[in-house]
């Protein structure tokens, strides 16, 4: 399978053997993956692994894909994991099998996770950085958690290139995020 990105074909970067290699810009969150700009909230869809047949041009016997999809909310989950399971063939004598669903919660904040990272930032106010309270689309044990209690996310290092190959961290954010951890740990009832 290879994923669509605004309507160029680009190699899934969990390439089979044979396939053009990783593409940073492929498989990744896109401004495609839809989203409603006004509330911010996004939805990420991710190409993670593929299979198509022996050789480069020629019509695979079968072909397998699984999608990741990330949403902000339980109902986008169930809009989309119905969309994506009722997914059938529109080519003659192709059978399209779609199985699974959803394998990690979105994440919801609640007012008890709201409260909880006002809190972190004024800790983080004190110690001298500003923290951002940001939706990022990911998936993090923290998405299993949210609904049952307070839950902050995305408290470590800053960097970028989050699970890359390029994937890097600030030295320059180590300490304030550790005086932050700290402080929390003591303020925290």
């Amino acid at each position: 399978m290879r994923s669509v990105h605004q309507g160029r074909a680009r190699a899934c970067r969990h390439a089979a053997p044979g396939w053009p290699q990783r593409d940073p810009r492929a498989c990744q969150r896109h401004p495609g993956a839809g989203g409603d700009e006004r509330s911010g909230a996004r939805r990420h869809r991710q190409c993670r692994r593929g299979a198509r047949g022996t050789r480069p041009n020629v019509t695979p016997e079968e072909a397998y894909a699984e999608i990741d999809l990330r949403v902000p909310s339980f109902k986008d989950a169930d809009e989309f994991v119905g969309k994506i399971l009722a997914l059938t063939s529109k080519t003659d004598g192709v059978t399209v099998k779609v199985t699974g669903g959803l394998n990690r919660p979105p994440y919801e904040k609640s007012n008890a996770g709201a409260s909880l990272y006002e809190h972190a930032k004024t800790v983080a106010t004190e110690i001298g950085f500003d923290l951002v309270d940001v939706h990022t689309g990911g998936g993090s044990d923290g998405n299993f958690t949210a609904a049952h209690t307070a839950t902050l996310d995305g408290l470590g290092v800053d960097g970028k290139g989050a699970h890359t190959h390029y994937e890097q961290l600030y030295v320059s954010s180590l300490a304030p995020r550790a005086r932050l951890l700290h402080r929390l740990y003591q303020t925290l009832r």
